[in-house]
């Protein structure tokens, strides 16, 4: 079984680490976005609540999550 999500053609490449915060009262607010856009690139789209330094910490975090496992 496999999920698909719209990242409105920001993300391109398949990849583990790509993902979406949503906000939980409102499912259709995406308060971050984070994916693969080519073989070394990843793009990061945030918006309140989060800090653009907020983001990128939680950005980073895939990177040590999945490289560690």
């Amino acid at each position: 079984q496999s999920h698909c999500l719209n990242f409105g053609g920001r993300v391109t490449q398949p990849s583990i680490k790509n993902f979406q915060l949503i906000e939980e009262a409102r499912e259709a607010y995406i308060t971050m976005q984070f994916g693969r856009c080519a073989q070394d690139a990843f793009t990061l789209d945030v918006r309140w609540p989060l800090s653009p330094v907020q983001a990128f910490a939680i950005a980073l975090s895939t990177f040590d999550a999945y490289d560690s496992a």
